[in-house]
């Protein structure tokens, strides 16, 4: 496997997965040119890529923008995370998360060589907004790279923690409930299963996707789904704490199953277990 020097366009650089992608790239030796609605990279990422390009997916053409370097790996992480029931906002996110990335990769279907879509395992019980854009998009991306005859590949990934996580994000709120001495509040039922990702695991089996060229869709996910209980006592233990956490909305169990067997045969894929996980990001919060 070749790994010399690419030119890799992200966007959603200055997301949580973004970040960690864009930093393992440059320190790999990669021409990292990131797209980004926001002006300024953010403090973390200083000297960490070779072109920053503002670009707004629902307001700016592609036309406007002036690459003048051929993409060997594409990587597109943009979209919109927030759920709503807006009609208003509804319309915006189609046209910044589905219409936007197509009309790119139409503008610059000539410069692009490989492209990689991350994705997430939310599509398969799409039960919002989110899910169902990035379902969408997954079929749109297919054809489209189908027809401008360049390869393709889609990560989807699991729900995603670890140092630097928003902090909105469930593993955050219950590290930092239970570190304040509250009792974390749980929106479904304690055996109801999820499927958790380390964050330091998913740019490490992009870059070994990508890098073989590998075509299709992998599953980016632990090797097991676990109770939500199990979580809150894995963060009590690291913590040295015991708590009774509240439940409601126990008739809500979105469980979600991942079958990671291509990814661990095809690249080796070995996810970080809970614990360890789980005991780094508690140790980075303190």
């Amino acid at each position: 496997m070749s790994t010399g020097k690419k030119v890799c366009l992200i966007t959603g650089a200055t997301g949580f997965v973004g970040q960690y992608l864009t930093k393992y790239l440059y320190e790999r030796g990669q021409y990292v040119v990131c797209l980004s609605w926001q002006e300024h990279a953010p403090k973390n990422l200083y000297g960490l890529y070779n072109e920053w390009h503002v670009y707004d997916f629902a307001k700016d053409s592609p036309e406007d923008l002036n690459f003048k370097k051929n993409i060997d790996h594409f990587y597109h992480l943009s979209a919109t995370v927030s759920e709503t029931q807006d009609l208003n906002q509804l319309k915006e996110r189609y046209i910044s998360d589905i219409v936007g990335p197509i009309n790119l990769i139409d503008s610059l279907k000539e410069k692009i060589a490989y492209m990689c879509f991350f994705s997430s395992t939310s599509v398969y019980n799409v039960r919002g907004v989110y899910s169902l854009s990035k379902s969408m998009l997954e079929d749109a991306l297919r054809m489209t790279t189908k027809r401008y005859n360049i390869p393709f590949s889609c990560l989807r990934i699991s729900s995603v923690y670890g140092p630097g996580m928003p902090e909105k994000a469930a593993i955050y709120r219950f590290i930092d409930d239970l570190k304040s001495g509250k009792r974390p509040s749980i929106g479904c039922d304690k055996h109801c299963k999820r499927n958790y990702i380390f964050i330091k695991d998913i740019a490490p089996a992009a870059f070994e996707i990508v890098y073989k060229n590998l075509t299709g869709d992998f599953n980016i996910a632990s090797r097991e789904s676990v109770d939500i209980i199990k979580v809150i006592n894995t963060i009590c233990a690291h913590l040295n704490v015991k708590t009774d956490s509240i439940f409601y909305d126990a008739e809500k169990q979105i469980d979600t199953i991942v079958d990671i067997s291509r990814a661990a045969g095809e690249i080796n894929f070995q996810p970080t277990g809970l614990e360890c996980g789980i005991g780094e990001t508690i140790e980075c919060m303190s």
